[in-house]
């Protein structure tokens, strides 16, 4: 699907990705207290955005459908941080895959690793540096299930799309 020419397949196939990122990430949200935040499994949409789709739409999807989510669920604080944590995240994802598992899964450890990152650098400007460390578990466990997911989903879903 990593096509460079912009069809009407790949546009309809980036809104879906977008929506149900946003709706992952809706889903199944558990509150964070100390920051605020929430731990969820949207990661796996955008780090299958970042593996299935372009450099440019893998960004855009996960960048945009996390950051509605984060609008939606009163998160709004989060959702300019998550916009660009999360488009970075599936454009590290989408940089780094070269088709082969070997690349995917290191693709998903990256981008993961640098959801981690990305949060906790926001929170140590926003809130202080015990804060920020309290949430480094919860988003680590977040980016681990959501690695999980996208590696048992990829093929799957790259089945259905390749149709």
């Amino acid at each position: 699907m990593k096509e460079s020419k912009t069809s009407t397949r790949q546009l309809t196939l980036a809104a879906l990705f977008m929506a149900l990122t946003t709706v992952a990430t809706m889903v199944i949200h558990i509150p964070v207290p100390a920051t605020q935040g929430f731990v969820n499994v949207g990661d796996s949409f955008v780090l299958l955005s970042g593996l299935l789709f372009s450099h440019y739409y893998g960004a855009l999807i996960g960048g945009v459908g996390s950051a509605l989510a984060d609008l939606f669920l009163g998160y709004t604080i989060f959702a300019p941080v998550t916009l660009i944590v999360k488009a970075i995240e599936a454009l590290l994802a989408s940089y780094i895959d070269r088709g082969n598992t070997v690349s995917r899964v290191i693709a998903v450890i990256v981008g993961v690793a640098w959801m981690v990152f990305g949060y906790f650098i926001f929170e140590v400007f926003m809130f202080d540096l015990p804060v920020a460390l309290s949430a480094v578990i919860p988003n680590s466990i977040q980016g681990i299930v959501s690695a999980g997911l996208t590696l048992l989903l990829y093929p799957i879903v790259r089945r259905l799309i390749d149709r």
